[in-house]
C-alpha cells in the first residue's frame, strides 16, 4: 500500500497546529549545517522551531511515522524522536518532490533558533531604520546613537534590566524634568519627538521599571506639552 499524501488544501484539517512555536525560516538558520532522518536520503529544511520541523525531501513519508531527525550546527547535534503529521506533493518539476511536517515528541534548545534576546535585537534593528528613529534628537543627542549603544550592551550579554536602567539614568541627566513631576515642562518640538522614540524604546524593552505611574505619566506629559 502506498503512503497516503494529503493536497494543500487537505493540510489544515491534518494533525497539531506548529503555529504555538514561533518558526524560523531556514534561511535565518545560517549556522544549520545539516538536516537528515537517519538512514534515508538527504533532505532540506524549510522551516524549523522548538517543537516542530516542516522538511522538503525527494520521497514519501507515511502520516503518523515515527522517524529520527537529525539537526547539526557548528556547535550543536540534536538527535530527537520526529512524529510526521502530514505529507503533501509540493512539485513536479524535475521529479517529485514532498514537504512532509511533524512535531517533536519533545520541545528543544537549539543555540541557532533565536532566544528573546536574538529576537529583541531584531525588532530593535527594524526600530532603528524607521524615521522616527532616524531623525530624533535631543539635547546634543542623536536618538539613533542610544539606539545602537542598547543593541552593543544586548549582544555583550548585558542583561535588559541593566540595560534599561543605564538608558533611564541617562535620560534624566538629559531631561531632569522627566524625574521632577512637580515643575511645569517647556519642551521644544524636537525633544519631544526625541523623548516620543525612547518612549518606543523603553515599550520594546518591556522594561518593569519604566511602567511604574510616575515616570510613565511624567514622559506622556512632557510629550504632550
Amino acid at each position: 500500500m502506498s503512503a497516503a499524501v494529503f493536497t494543500r488544501d487537505q493540510i489544515s484539517a491534518a494533525g497539531v497546529d506548529r503555529r504555538q512555536h514561533p518558526r524560523i525560516p531556514s534561511r535565518e538558520l545560517t549556522a544549520l549545517t545539516s538536516v537528515r532522518i537517519r538512514h534515508r536520503d538527504a533532505i532540506s529544511l524549510v522551516d524549523l522551531s522548538s517543537g516542530g520541523a516542516l522538511i522538503e525531501l525527494p520521497f514519501q513519508v507515511r502520516p503518523n511515522s515515527q522517524l529520527t531527525l537529525e539537526l547539526r550546527t557548528t556547535t550543536d547535534q540534536v538527535v530527537i524522536p520526529f512524529q510526521l503529521l502530514r505529507c503533501y506533493v509540493t512539485t513536479i518539476k524535475n521529479g517529485i518532490r514532498y514537504r512532509a511536517a511533524g512535531a517533536f515528541e519533545r520541545d528543544f534548545t537549539l543555540s541557532l533558533l533565536p532566544g528573546p534576546a536574538d529576537l529583541l535585537l531584531k525588532e530593535l534593528d527594524t526600530f532603528r531604520c524607521s524615521p522616527e528613529a532616524a531623525h530624533a534628537t535631543g539635547r546634543g543627542m542623536k536618538f539613533i546613537d542610544l539606539v545602537d549603544w542598547t543593541m552593543a550592551q544586548l549582544r555583550r550579554g548585558e542583561s535588559v534590566a541593566a540595560t534599561e536602567a543605564r538608558i533611564t539614568e541617562h535620560v534624566r541627566q538629559l531631561f531632569p524634568i522627566v524625574a521632577d513631576t512637580s515643575t511645569s515642562v517647556s519642551t521644544t518640538p524636537g525633544e519631544r519627538r526625541f523623548l516620543q522614540a525612547i518612549a518606543h524604546l523603553i515599550s520594546l524593552l518591556r522594561v518593569p521599571s519604566l511602567t511604574s505611574p510616575a515616570t510613565v505619566t511624567r514622559v506622556q506629559s512632557i510629550q504632550s506639552a
